[in-house]
């Protein structure tokens, strides 16, 4: 079943996240990114052993259905979040939490996937395909996708309330799957504005 080669690649791609994780060193947040991963692959695991049983049993609609679990894992994201690690000079924290005050004076937290280079870079590794970006940036998402630009913006005040040094960190979005060539050139054009 097409279903159970997925899950396989999937619980084998977080086993070599979870190991490639666990080799970062010195960054505040190891443990809760190897926690995220250990909790994606069990979770991944259990769905693999019910999408077993349900085979075997001939329930072929429930594990169709956990097909759409499969889809849903945060994987993708993770793997971003590893890679931006990897590829990064003086990486000193991993989904660190800031808080900063919107603009209508609200209290907001704001996770920082990677933050490098001793604090200045703050950056936002995105794992969603390039297809689903452009659709929430043309405003056809899903309820409580956010858009590139809203989460950018945010990104910018967040970085304001914080300077290290008295310098503002820089803002990265790293997407690993991709970006449309309107929205990149739209945020080309926003960014240096």
């Amino acid at each position: 079943m097409a279903t159970q080669a997925v899950l396989s690649e999937r619980v084998s791609l977080a086993e070599q996240l979870l190991q490639r994780a666990e080799r970062l060193i010195g960054a505040d947040g190891k443990v809760k990114l190897c926690n995220k991963l250990r909790s994606e692959l069990k979770f991944l695991r259990r769905i693999q052993s019910d999408a077993s049983a349900h085979v075997k049993s001939a329930h072929v609609k429930s594990a169709h259905v956990k097909g759409a679990h499969v889809n849903s894992s945060n994987l993708t994201q993770l793997a971003a979040v590893v890679q931006s690690a990897e590829s990064l000079q003086s990486v000193v924290a991993l989904l660190r939490v800031y808080t900063f005050t919107d603009e209508q004076q609200n209290k907001k937290n704001l996770t920082v996937d990677v933050v490098a280079d001793g604090g200045l870079l703050w950056v936002k590794a995105v794992g969603r395909k390039a297809e689903a970006l452009h659709a929430v940036w043309q405003g056809r998402g899903q309820f409580g996708d956010r858009s590139v630009i809203g989460q950018a913006e945010e990104f910018l005040l967040a970085a304001s309330q914080h300077p290290l040094h008295y310098t503002c960190p820089r803002i990265l979005f790293a997407f690993y799957n991709g970006v449309s060539k309107p929205m990149a050139k739209n945020c080309s054009a926003w960014a240096s504005a």
